[in-house]
């Protein structure tokens, strides 16, 4: 009985994607798609499909900011670290961002900033800076509401009495 709910654990797990490789007699298939339809998972209705942000997500203040002649440190500091910093291509940074739900893509931005030593020489990429209609205008009165400070040596009851309104009795120990 143990042996078989092994096998059915190691199939249902093969199945379903858990192994990178899989022998189905001479065929070998790589991924869980292969054993699914292409109507499979993807189309059913009540399947969640969370949304998917990666990468470098630029606002266009950060883009504004960057200027040609930047030094790398300037740059690092406005756009924060870039997402590929390949070591064979030292005087090379790439921000990318992909957007999409499920395993469905919707959004892909790419910027690439070249450098000439230390300075930045030129950028290059799907980015670009909104209008000046789009973006939002910040207020300086903005209001925020802080909660009053309960006290951590009040009982659960007393807080809750606090809450619905009622006097509270103070208890001598």
């Amino acid at each position: 009985m143990r042996k078989l709910l092994i096998f059915i654990t190691v199939a249902a797990s093969a199945w379903l994607g858990g192994c990178s490789a899989v022998q189905v007699g001479a065929t070998k298939l790589s991924e869980a798609k292969d054993l699914l339809p292409s109507f499979g998972i993807e189309r059913l209705p009540l399947v969640y499909r969370p949304e998917i942000l990666q990468g470098n997500l630029l606002s266009s203040q950060q883009l504004e900011a960057l200027k040609v002649g930047m030094s790398r440190r300037e740059v690092r500091f406005v756009l924060g670290t870039p997402m590929l910093d390949d070591l064979f291509h030292a005087d090379r940074w790439d921000f990318a961002y992909t957007q999409g739900v499920g395993s469905k893509v919707k959004t892909i931005k790419r910027m690439t900033l070249h450098f000439e030593g230390d300075k930045l020489a030129r950028i290059e990429g799907d980015y670009a800076p909104d209008d000046v209609s789009d973006r939002q205008v910040m207020t300086e009165n903005e209001v925020f509401s802080v909660p009053d400070w309960v006290d951590p040596g009040m009982s659960l009851l007393q807080r809750l009495t606090r809450v619905v309104g009622l006097p509270t009795t103070e208890i001598d120990e």
